[in-house]
């Protein structure tokens, strides 16, 4: 039985394989590895610029869809969409080999229905096979009817520090968090909670 040392090695070079073929497909200029940006506590695997103005951040998933994983998924999106920008093209590839049934899957469809580009298993590998990774970067786009959403999230964050008085700060151990992106998640956790609640009802309108 291998270590999990190992398994984790394994799967970080499959997904620097995958990475590997989908850049391949990308002209050259129009894109970064392994991006870097300060707030984000999970960082994009992939950052392209498909024309002028226009930004896609991509998500590697190698690991087995659980809800935990899909929670910590969706949070990547919010990141995303606060931080980088609501404008900012969020797409993700579920790497795992799992087989789960993807229809009736409602990770899955919480997931599709939030980034702006989700595409499971079957759906990635023609992408990668058939080389058209690099049209369908070009053709997606922000998903306009959940801007509303992202607004009202920023505005609950930015409220949520204006009230983190200096008085308050001195009750919390703030060597407990690691910037400002923690902080970020302990103040929209409560408002988070009720916008994955109404993700559906902005997502189908």
């Amino acid at each position: 039985m291998e270590s999990a040392a190992v398994a984790k090695e394994k799967e970080r070079r499959r997904k620097d394989r995958i990475l590997q073929s989908l850049t391949d497909q990308l002209p050259s200029g129009s894109y970064q590895t392994n991006p870097y940006f300060p707030n984000l506590l999970n960082q994009p695997d992939l950052l392209i610029t498909p024309a002028p103005g226009r930004l896609i951040a991509v998500f590697l998933y190698t690991r087995r869809l659980t809800w935990r994983s899909a929670l910590a998924s969706l949070e990547d999106v919010f990141e995303s969409k606060l931080d980088i920008g609501r404008n900012t093209v969020a797409a993700a590839y579920d790497l795992s080999e799992s087989s789960h049934e993807f229809v009736n899957d409602d990770m899955t469809r919480l997931l599709q229905n939030t980034f702006d580009v989700f595409s499971h298993l079957d759906f990635w590998k023609s992408d990668i096979s058939g080389g058209r990774f690099w049209d369908t970067m070009q053709s997606s786009s922000s998903r306009q009817n959940l801007f509303h959403l992202w607004d009202m999230e920023k505005e609950f964050v930015q409220g949520a520090l204006r009230r983190f008085s200096r008085e308050k700060r001195a009750c919390y151990d703030l060597s407990l968090f690691e910037g400002k992106t923690t902080l970020h998640r302990v103040f929209a956790f409560r408002g988070r909670q009720q916008a994955y609640f109404t993700l559906n009802h902005f997502s189908h309108q």
